[in-house]
């Protein structure tokens, strides 16, 4: 399993996309490396069986899937790119994505309809349930090292409850439109007001939670024209808020015994839920939001090719 793992992790680098200054290492950094910033910085092994089994179906990732697409449907407009031959094509295989964060790997699945889809994730434990989905174009690495790809390597990057994550969401970001080409878009999804921190974001390792203003400001600092800025998960944010009260009473200093927040819910209300966020996911591309439980932003980097 390991040397196959290795393999999978390491094409993108073999076939050029990797920077060569940096490969192996930060392409590679956690597979001998420092094993104690692997272990505080990943979510727990049951979060990750969680995911993996609920990310079809589930109401939550559908709906933020439904959104996610929505916005990128909207904003994104596919540039002519140079294939193997030379030649300018429109062709899906002569455009690239990068899933950051990308957790058990759904998402590059339908990633896969816009490009050619690369996850990476500082998680082993993640990337091998990726490899259980086929996924294979996979790189285990830590944005504090940078992004190992070339300049302008991507058409697009979702970053999806992922930026929350970063110790320095700036210096992310500079990254993010580094390896983006110009026209190509960043569409980022992160949770909202610091009023709301709880159980849930010390569970999951985030390190803040954001406001459209404060998103937006540091999505142009980092160089992006921001295409738009939203809140999202609107009718979700209420019952958030008192099942977030009550277990952080609960789970007050044993945050590892609270197990997750994506409780089972019947399947008629999974249903409704997916219903209501394709409303949602109509609106979000339409109005302006004035309260959610998340924030959405798409970002483009703007400029003529070079």
């Amino acid at each position: 399993m390991g040397r196959a793992y290795l393999s999978s992790i390491s094409l993108a680098w073999q076939r050029g996309d990797v920077e060569e200054q940096h490969a192996p290492p930060p392409c590679l950094p956690l597979w001998g490396g420092s094993q104690q910033y692997h272990q505080e910085n990943i979510l727990r092994q049951d979060l990750y069986e969680d995911l993996y089994i609920k990310e079809h179906d589930y109401w939550w990732h559908q709906g933020k899937r439904l959104i996610v697409y929505s916005l990128l449907n909207k904003y994104w407009q596919p540039r002519p790119q140079r294939g193997k031959d030379g030649a300018l094509s429109l062709d899906r295989e002569s455009r690239r994505a990068l899933d950051v964060g990308c957790g058990t790997g759904l998402n590059l699945d339908h990633l896969a309809e816009y490009a050619q889809p690369v996850g990476m994730d500082l998680a082993r434990e993640a990337l091998q349930f990726c490899q259980k989905r086929g996924l294979d174009e996979l790189c285990e690495a830590s944005i504090d090292h940078g992004l190992p790809f070339r300049d302008a390597s991507f058409d697009i990057i979702t970053a999806l409850d992922a930026v929350e994550h970063f110790a320095d969401d700036y210096a992310a970001l500079r990254e993010f439109y580094r390896v983006l080409r110009p026209g190509g878009v960043v569409i980022i999804s992160v949770p909202a007001y610091k009023f709301l921190w709880s159980y849930w974001d010390e569970v999951l390792g985030h390190k803040r939670r954001y406001t459209v203003p404060m998103l937006r400001k540091v999505v142009e600092a980092a160089g992006f024209k921001v295409r738009t800025t939203n809140y999202t998960n609107v009718a979700v944010l209420l019952p958030s808020v008192l099942v977030r009260i009550f277990k952080s009473r609960k789970y007050e200093g044993a945050v590892s015994e609270s197990g997750t927040d994506f409780m089972p819910v019947p399947g008629w209300m999974n249903k409704l839920l997916i219903l209501y966020y394709k409303i949602e996911s109509k609106l979000v591309r339409t109005i302006s939001i004035p309260a959610g439980l998340s924030v959405v932003c798409v970002g483009e980097k703007v400029g003529d090719e070079g």
